[in-house]
Parts: C-alpha cells; sequence; structure tokens
C-alpha cells in the first residue's frame, strides 16, 4: 500500500506562480528605464556619454599634438609642416572614427602660434559639415 500523500505536497507554493510574472513586470521596468522617461532614457544617456568620450579623445589628442609641435619649435628652431615631421608612432594623433588629425597654423609669426587642429569627423572626409576644428594657442 501507498504511504498517504502529504497534504502540502497537493498545493503548490503561492510564489512559484510569481515567476512568470514576476519575470514581466522585471522586462517591463527594463524597457522603460531604457526608452521610457523622456523619450530616450538609458540608450540616450549612452549616446551622449559616447559623443562625449570622443571629444574628449580629440582634446587629448590636440594637447598631446600641440605639445609635440611646441617641443619640435624649441628642438629645431621651427614649426612641423605636418605629423609626419613629429615623427610620432603612425595613428598616435588619430580622431575617434580613425583618421588622422591635420593641423595649420593661424599666423606662423605670430606671438602665440595659433595652430588650427582638425578631425574629419565620423564621415572620415574633410571639409565636410561633420568636421570638428579646434583653434588652440601653443603651450610654450
Amino acid at each position: 500500500m501507498h504511504a498517504p500523500r502529504s497534504h502540502r505536497s497537493l498545493h503548490r507554493p503561492a510564489w512559484v506562480g510569481f515567476g512568470l510574472i514576476g519575470l514581466l513586470i522585471v522586462m517591463a521596468i527594463v524597457l522603460y528605464l531604457m526608452f521610457g522617461a523622456g523619450g530616450g532614457g538609458t540608450m540616450q544617456q549612452a549616446a551622449k556619454t559616447r559623443d562625449n568620450s570622443r571629444q574628449l579623445v580629440i582634446n587629448v589628442n590636440t594637447r598631446d599634438l600641440l605639445t609635440l609641435i611646441a617641443n619640435h619649435r624649441v628642438t629645431y628652431d621651427e614649426l612641423p609642416a605636418d605629423v609626419a615631421a613629429l615623427e610620432a608612432a603612425p595613428g598616435s594623433f588619430n580622431d575617434p572614427w580613425g583618421t588622422e588629425l591635420v593641423f595649420e597654423y593661424e599666423d606662423v609669426r605670430a606671438t602665440p602660434v595659433i595652430v588650427i587642429v582638425t578631425s574629419a569627423g565620423p564621415d572620415g572626409a574633410f571639409d565636410t559639415e561633420d568636421d570638428v576644428v579646434k583653434r588652440e594657442q601653443l603651450p610654450f
């Protein structure tokens, strides 16, 4: 003969039904945080962070480039014509999209010397609408 079943085994715990409902609630909250509240939520913030980091890369590379230009001027008593003249490693002064930064001087006789550094921007082509142009003076 079989042992009598306990009364407990006939009923599932109350929390078992929460599995699917709980999963749906969690998914709804995540989707709301990503796409709700302000039209973009987390996705908008991620895009803004990405754009800020790209701008930071351009700023850092511009500062490094200006320092090398100033060092070149002190060492050789002349301003370098381009990035290649700086004897930097290839790719050292690329923008976040992989294109090498270019520079020109506003007026080489002026004091301080103003350098115009240009990134081709996301499209990788110079002289287009999305170029990033920075106008900076040499640090020394």
